[in-house]
């Protein structure tokens, strides 16, 4: 298509890039292929979804050096997850484990659910011939076959790294820190093994209504005269780790506490990557004379982040009158709602308070803004748990408070904001408005425990990071060393030394040490005698699908 030798030898290398999801999953992506560009002369395609077409040929015009280019995978992550079954399925929350288990269910299909790229991908992969592949957290599976096949090395950049097997956390945290304070080293390798089962079973049952494919990763492997996984034991994730495999993992080790120490050698923290520079927007004007207008008066600036998570206008609107009316300092709160701006409120009281609230200048919606550029300007920020959201929160020095849908590594954002000493624990959205105002009082009082940690922190992630603000250098030197170390994937049923099994016996495996590790905790909770809620008593539950 492009060039093939010519434009071997007018770049140093070639790297195709895998990825799907939101738009946060998207831009250090980006981020990474203009730095590996610029500084490199390195030829980039980025292998993504149609929608995000435009917005990566912007931000990577008229590039100093290399070339980044575009190639499409199918599939519409953003309008899937806007619709309305999804959106009441991730918001869905009865009690705490209800929502636990739904949170497993999507992890373990969050490969899944791409697979209907795979084709694409090994088209692109063959015609493109890169020196190497990357691949983002949705996309392992499929890359790693495009690399068995055609023999191209490949490295992982992975923003969702608890999805690496490890004694460090839980795949999936629970919403009740309590528990999570309760969990066992053994508890959580258990965890980890259910975990494994549960995704076999769903990589292996196909895609399912609305995926745009029934492929199963047996059934893709075989198609490109792959051997097939013979257990669940042998995941994608603990393949990567035990192989070795090059991850690099975008975070600061401060943020994440720590390398793990069984994480393989060659999965490496780096630290966190944003755009910058012309490639990010202006504060809008009108949300710089909000911001203007408020410290005029000695108010203080909370920020409402949801980015692309479920969480409705009027929900939204409730919270920052809430703050508005009971929070103890003069509380000015900037709401970003997404593409709800035009949204009606069902209740009209709502929209006569919130139409109030604005033109009284004490409240601003806005569908997004440039986080980068926003944050610096304000005290606090309420957000919804994403690394590329806090880790902006953090190096702009602020409290930093979680809560939203809790999807995922949302949670363990959340954790680690209370770990750190800048926030509390983060809460599932439904339970926010009863310590919302609590949580911002203490986040803006003059002697804010979070708000000196919050300072600390982002001095230190200031310093580590250098002349490098933006964390692009940092990880384009770490993508070009591990580039070094980077080899084709492999897998061999006769090196594999875990017991074959078929989907059904794992099914039942699954449901039987379920039922039994329930058992353990109801035990375990009669012998210390504590009056449990409904919360608490499944603390285990795991989904299995039918076989």
């Amino acid at each position: 298509g492009d060039g093939g030798e010519g434009r071997r030898r007018s770049y140093e290398k070639r790297l195709m890039i895998v990825t799907r999801g939101t738009r946060g999953d998207i831009q250090p992506f980006v981020a990474l292929s203009r730095g590996l560009a610029t500084l490199r002369n390195w030829d980039i395609t980025i292998v993504t979804e149609l929608s995000y077409k435009e917005r990566l040929k912007k931000a990577t015009a008229n590039l100093s050096s290399g070339i980044v280019r575009f190639r499409p995978t199918g599939g519409d992550t953003m309008t899937k997850v806007s619709s309305k079954t999804s959106q009441t399925a991730i918001n869905l929350k009865v009690c705490s484990q209800q929502t636990n288990a739904m949170q497993k269910i999507f992890l373990a299909r969050s490969e899944v659910e791409f697979f209907g790229s795979e084709p694409a991908v090994y088209y692109w992969a063959r015609k493109e011939r890169p020196d190497f592949l990357m691949f983002g957290f949705t996309m392992a599976t499929v890359t790693l076959i495009a690399s068995e096949a055609l023999r191209i090395p490949v490295m992982g950049f992975v923003l969702q790294p608890t999805s690496i097997p490890s004694a460090a956390y839980p795949p999936i945290l629970p919403l009740k820190e309590s528990t999570l304070e309760k969990m066992s080293g053994d508890a959580v390798r258990e965890k980890h093994d259910h975990f494994k089962m549960a995704k076999f079973l769903m990589d292996n049952a196909g895609g399912g209504i609305g995926t745009g494919t029934t492929d199963t990763k047996s059934a893709m492997r075989t198609r490109r005269g792959l051997q097939p996984y013979k257990s669940y034991e042998t995941s994608t994730w603990q393949e990567l780790r035990d192989k070795n495999l090059p991850l690099i993992v975008p975070i600061n080790a401060t943020m994440f506490g720590g390398k793990p120490d069984d994480w393989s050698e060659n999965t490496v923290l780096t630290d966190c990557i944003f755009l910058r520079g012309d490639a990010i927007p202006p504060v809008a004007d009108d949300a710089v004379s909000f911001v203007t207008n408020a410290k005029s008066k000695g108010g203080k600036i909370v920020v409402l982040a949801f980015s692309s998570m479920p969480v409705s206008k009027t929900d939204i609107c409730a919270i920052a009158l809430k703050l508005i009316r009971e929070c103890e300092s003069k509380t000015y709160v900037f709401a970003l709602v997404g593409g709800q701006m035009n949204d009606p409120f069902p209740d009209p009281r709502v929209e006569i308070s919130v139409t109030k609230a604005v033109a009284g200048g004490r409240l601003f919606l806005a569908p997004g803004a440039p986080f980068g550029r926003l944050f610096p300007l304000v005290d606090a920020v309420v957000l919804h748990g994403g690394l590329g959201t806090t880790s902006e929160a953090l190096q702009a020095k602020l409290p930093t408070i979680v809560t939203g849908v809790m999807l995922l590594d949302q949670r363990f954002w959340g954790s680690r904001c209370k770990k750190m000493g800048v926030g509390p624990f983060g809460v599932h959205v439904d339970d926010f408005p009863h310590v919302c105002v609590e949580n911002v009082d203490r986040a803006l009082a003059e002697n804010s425990i979070w708000k000196e940690n919050a300072s600390r922190i982002g001095s230190l992630l200031l310093e580590e990071a250098g002349d490098d603000p933006s964390g692009v250098k940092r990880n384009v030197d770490c993508v070009v060393e591990m580039s070094e170390v980077a080899k084709p994937y492999r897998y061999s049923q006769s090196e594999d030394s875990s017991v074959a099994t078929r989907r059904r016996s794992v099914a039942k495996q699954l449901l039987k040490e379920s039922i039994q590790s329930l058992r353990k905790d109801v035990r375990d909770w009669d012998k210390i005698d504590v009056q449990m809620d409904e919360d608490d008593l499944f603390s285990d539950e795991v989904y299995v699908e039918a076989v």
